[in-house]
């Protein structure tokens, strides 16, 4: 798999998922809209920080995988292990809230599977970002 497009489909996933529990926040009775008003004031922080997060990583999908090279920005690529880190840490902050008001719940577990896999995601793409930076002239798409 070429490095850019490295994890691509569970980079989408978790970006939507994502965007999916902001908008079930507006659904009545929905357990992350729960969630966030149990966590008070912080918890919309961390939200809005989430869907910022992630608005950031389908727009770099969208640039840098789907739309043809021209469009390409390198430095999104080579950043965007931010972007996954951030999302882990939105999801351990919810999962904090859980404990602390002892509601732990099937819902963890999607936090926690979310989380593994945003990190396991920043530092496949540190990886990535180290053996193609070390020859910078050399073209390893083949």
């Amino acid at each position: 798999m070429q490095p850019e497009k490295a994890y691509l489909p569970i980079r989408t996933y978790l970006c939507f998922r994502t965007l999916v529990v902001v908008v079930s926040l507006f659904v009545g009775g929905s357990l992350n809209g729960k969630l966030v008003e149990q966590s008070g004031e912080a918890g919309f922080v961390v939200l809005f920080a989430q869907a910022a997060l992630a608005i950031i990583g389908l727009l770099d999908i969208i640039i840098n995988d789907v739309l043809p090279d021209r469009f390409r920005i390198p430095t999104a690529r080579f950043c965007r292990h931010y972007v996954y880190i951030g999302l882990a840490l939105c999801n351990s902050a919810f999962l904090l809230v859980m404990a602390k008001n002892d509601t732990l719940t099937l819902l963890a577990l999607s936090y926690v599977i979310d989380g593994i896999a945003a990190v396991w995601i920043a530092v496949g793409t540190i990886i990535r970002n180290q053996r193609t930076s070390r020859y910078p002239y050399v073209d390893r798409r083949k």
